[in-house]
């Protein structure tokens, strides 16, 4: 901001200006004051708003680098180790067992659970298994810890049958007791929901059955871990549905790709991105 320039001093060798330049100097001094104490207000504010920019743009320069370092770890953390967490979490109770004999079917289910204090509550999506071909995706409706009985609404079948074997929880089928995740090398599998799938190639092509009922928002996942795709593709077989509206089996030709699908009821199969 400007400031007004003093007037010219006064000079003790000039008595004859003396007294005229030094009541123009003195009477110029009252403004000149609160001028230069705006200069400085303002000087300080300038100063704590660059303090304050910086400190932000150090934080934000934290964050990204923060946001780096997660991406980082999650990109470099192994599967293997991913699953075994998901073993750890599933140590609290919320799974169980049942010999309870149900249909593989829609419709509200019931089942006494051999285990106690499960954490269930209305609302959660378990699996309820009997082996990895043959089992549902199912909603809470009720967990009655006196009695040990589940009542669940099957939302996604896979397979079909009668079975008084089941193992219940949040689990995705694929990850086995020690953390391990399931590959696919068979031709003719089924692709079933909720589901990641490690994709080897390398004895030849093959195709995976996607599920024929999944609901809105379903998902599964696809992983060329073998390198191979790109010779030896993996087809998709629609199974009545669509793959991004179009009336067309699937084919994953990219090594090392790894895709994410979402079913949409107008659409079919889309990728998630």
């Amino acid at each position: 901001m400007p400031v007004t320039l003093l007037p010219t001093p006064p000079d003790p060798n000039n008595p004859g200006t003396f007294a005229t330049l030094a009541y123009a100097f003195t009477v110029a001094l009252v403004a000149f004051g609160p001028e230069i104490n705006a200069l400085e207000a303002n000087v300080n504010a300038k100063e704590a708003s660059a303090v304050a920019s910086a400190a932000t743009a150090t934080t934000q320069a934290g964050i990204a680098t923060s946001q780096a370092n997660l991406a980082t770890l999650v990109a470099n953390t192994s599967l293997n180790t991913y699953y075994q967490l998901a073993d750890m979490i599933n140590a609290i109770p919320a799974s169980g067992s049942s010999t309870s004999s149900v249909a593989i079917s829609l419709g509200q289910k019931t089942f006494v659970i051999a285990q106690s204090g499960r954490n269930w509550v209305p609302g959660m999506l378990l699996l309820v298994r009997y082996d990895n071909s043959n089992y549902m995706w199912a909603n809470v409706i009720s967990y009655t810890s006196g009695t040990n009985t589940l009542v669940v609404d099957p939302v996604t079948l896979v397979g079909s049958g009668t079975y008084a074997s089941w193992s219940i929880s949040w689990r995705t089928p694929n990850i086995t007791s020690t953390g391990q995740q399931a590959t696919v090398a068979n031709n003719g599998n089924s692709a079933g929901p909720y589901q990641r799938y490690h994709l080897d190639s390398s004895g030849g092509a093959f195709s995976l059955l996607m599920n024929s009922a999944p609901v809105a928002d379903a998902w599964v996942e696809f992983v060329d871990v073998g390198g191979q795709l790109a010779a030896n593709p993996v087809t998709l077989q629609r199974n009545g549905k669509l793959f991004f509206g179009l009336a067309e089996d699937l084919i994953l030709d990219v090594s090392y790709m790894a895709i994410r699908l979402v079913f949409d009821p107008n659409k079919g199969w889309v990728q998630q991105a």
